[in-house]
């Protein structure tokens, strides 16, 4: 339902009232745009923040102005009263900008547009003309077209998941408990490892088997309707996979981790509540933000050039939830492990010499 027609890339007319928005990395266009709308900021002492998703008017007593001065100075390289006049012109290097930013963020208790990892998607979000918008275009059809659906595809999907995706691994794992199956299961000679991973790997296919087919109708739609010439069937699926994998591992091994250890439906309380909690807390940026959150946004078919400018920013946060996930089952098998060496033998009322007998 969210996705609707907007599977539709075409391309620009001339003429057009819009042509749609694009993020540059440009600190020459960025700096001067965020170091006015602070200073307006500062004079009018109201500065907006969303601290935990929801909307705040945060203002300052005359201490924490002095102070947000002070910073905006340093930042600027001149005197406060002075900015608009010299400030402008005195571009400051990435990092020192971010880094200006993390006090005058912190100063406002977080969630306003000054953050480091926020300022981009605020003061980079410019407007196309139609050249730029037909250049967008043409260097998504040059990469594939699907491949620039399957981002936007990827950004939901990557949403629902992290929410729904606790809730089959902990009914997986509760079955374990009946009487029945602690008397076979936990005393098989099969390997926990073995166990563990055979189950995982089964969830974690059946999951990714059901996006496939999702993705799949519109991968027809899109290949039917702008020929395979201007597709990259193999490019789609291989980004729709590794896009989505880490945040199905790590979901389906932190709610194995928990239910094996808690033996109880906490889970389905815990995981979507933590996943909507991150949402609201994640940065705002939502048209091409690949920071260190595990769910990655990219809520537009388009911004081309900044996805690949960022792809290995993408691929190394992929990589490194990956590997949390990683740990996580490596925890889980010695959770279970555990249990299966008696833990069921204490806690419930099964007792040792039948467990021995079965």
């Amino acid at each position: 339902m969210q996705i609707g027609e907007n599977y539709k890339i075409e391309p620009p007319q001339p003429g057009n009232e819009s042509y749609g928005y694009k993020i540059v990395d440009d600190l020459e266009l960025i700096y001067p745009n965020l170091l006015v709308d602070l200073y307006q900021s500062v004079e009018n002492n109201s500065f907006t923040t969303y601290p935990y998703g929801f909307y705040k008017n945060k203002i300052l007593d005359s201490k924490e102005l002095d102070l947000m001065k002070e910073f905006i100075s340093e930042l600027a390289g001149t005197e406060y009263h002075e900015i608009l006049t010299e400030g402008i012109n005195n571009i400051p290097t990435k990092d020192s900008l971010e880094n200006s930013l993390e006090k005058i963020n912190s100063l406002l208790e977080g969630g306003s547009d000054y953050a480091p990892d926020a300022y981009l998607f605020k003061f980079g979000n410019i407007g196309m003309d139609y050249n730029e918008a037909l250049e967008e275009y043409n260097l998504m059809k040059t990469n594939g077209l699907d491949v620039a659906f399957t981002r936007y595809f990827s950004d939901y999907a990557g949403i629902f998941i992290s929410l729904i995706t606790w809730f089959l691994p902990l009914s997986v794992w509760l079955k374990d408990g009946k009487s029945g199956i602690i008397n076979t299961i936990f005393v098989k000679s099969t390997g926990t490892i073995k166990l563990f991973l055979s189950r995982i790997c089964a969830i974690t296919v059946s999951i990714l088997l059901v996006l496939i087919l999702f993705y799949s109708y519109y991968e027809f739609k899109i290949v039917g309707t702008y020929g395979i010439e201007n597709t990259n069937i193999l490019k789609a699926y291989g980004l729709l996979i590794i896009w989505l994998i880490p945040n199905v591992l790590f979901c389906v091994s932190m709610s194995s981790l928990i239910t094996i250890v808690t033996n109880n439906v906490i889970t389905a309380i815990v995981g979507p509540l933590g996943t909507f909690i991150t949402l609201l807390m994640s940065p705002k940026g939502i048209y091409g933000n690949y920071g260190w959150q595990l769910v990655l946004r990219h809520n537009t078919i388009g911004n081309e050039q900044y996805f690949l400018d960022h792809f290995n920013q993408l691929l190394l946060n992929r990589s490194v939830w990956l590997l949390i996930g990683v740990f996580i089952c490596v925890l889980s098998i010695i959770a279970l492990n555990k249990k299966r060496e008696g833990y069921y033998a204490i806690k419930t009322s099964v007792s040792h010499k039948s467990r021995v007998k079965a």
